[in-house]
């Protein structure tokens, strides 16, 4: 490798790389809280993000490294940007002792965020909502069995009333044709109570035709946000799988994340952030994560130190 070395560059004893044992006592030893700090204020800064930026929050647990995986410290919830197609934070919950609502309300008082439009699952109908417009930001939800009383009114609506405005997707995928229709209507009276925040209602109807059957499937979504055009507003529901597709996939299938076999719960835990560093900084270079990451580890030491710490 070219460049100053790794000893050089960090400063360690006797002119040696520390073993891997060193590195694994490093890792136990670091407190995951300040780490994520310190990668959300790396990531302010390296993700650029613009007033009205989409940002996709979604939970992902990391599997098989530890015996109880399903209680441990290996939830996480996730805030994916649309734009860049980065990371820019992850919250930590337990199982037994908090879940991914808490942990999104959280998020909210510690990220200096305003303007953006929040992308979420139907869990999070209605705390989370509240407390996004409450921090100067915006919602887009998808509204599901959770909340019975406020589905059965959004059902009413495409019956009711005329759509302000009208977009369709159609893509070919896989031998199979997908339609997407949406239709988006203004805020209804017969809305039930504490749901004084939503201004817009989407309704989407589905149709996917292969060879051999035709199916549909209707979903709706409310949002506070005061607009009449059903291509953002399609684009914008669109987008908010690219958390799992972009994100999650990528730290399952190309990093292996799941796939670990860190027995210590808090290394487990304290890895996560690192991982998120280098989905992040694959953009550096190349969209594939896996020769960013071949591009990376013959990469002059000093150059990554820059990238990693730039302002």
């Amino acid at each position: 490798m070219n460049g100053a070395h790794p000893v050089e560059i960090f400063g360690f004893k006797n002119g040696k790389v520390p073993s891997h044992v060193s590195i694994r006592a490093f890792i136990k030893g670091l407190d995951l809280i300040s780490l994520q700090d310190a990668f959300y204020r790396w990531a302010c800064t390296y993700v650029a993000i613009e007033e009205g930026e989409w940002i996709s929050v979604d939970g992902k647990s990391i599997r098989s490294t530890v015996s109880d995986s399903q209680t441990s410290q290996q939830n996480f919830v996730s805030l994916f940007c649309r734009k860049r197609e980065q990371a820019l934070h992850a919250g930590r919950f337990e199982n037994k002792t908090g879940n991914e609502v808490d942990t999104v309300m959280d998020l909210l008082d510690i990220l200096d965020l305003n303007g953006m439009v929040f992308t979420l699952d139907a869990l999070h109908c209605k705390k989370t909502l509240d407390k996004i417009v409450e921090s100067q930001n915006h919602y887009l939800v998808k509204v599901k069995a959770n909340q019975p009383s406020l589905l059965k009114a959004l059902e009413q609506t495409p019956v009711e009333d005329q759509p302000v405005d009208y977009y369709q997707q159609e893509a070919i995928s896989r031998g199979r044709l997908e339609i997407r229709q949406t239709y988006l209507y203004r805020r209804k009276e017969n809305l039930p109570e504490g749901w004084q925040s939503i201004s817009r209602i989407a309704y989407v109807h589905r149709i996917c035709l292969t060879k051999d059957s035709e199916r549909t499937s209707d979903s709706f979504y409310v949002t506070d946000l005061k607009t009449d055009d059903a291509r953002y507003m399609a684009e914008g529901i669109r987008s908010h799988w690219g958390i799992e597709n972009k994100l999650h996939y990528t730290k399952d299938v190309t990093i292996r994340e799941d796939a670990g076999s860190t027995a210590n719960k808090k290394a487990a835990s304290n890895l996560a952030p690192f991982r998120d560093f280098a989905f992040n900084i694959r953009k550096t270079r190349q969209k594939s994560i896996k020769y960013a990451c071949e591009i990376f580890a013959n990469y002059n030491v000093r150059e990554i130190y820059c990238i990693l710490t730039r302002t």
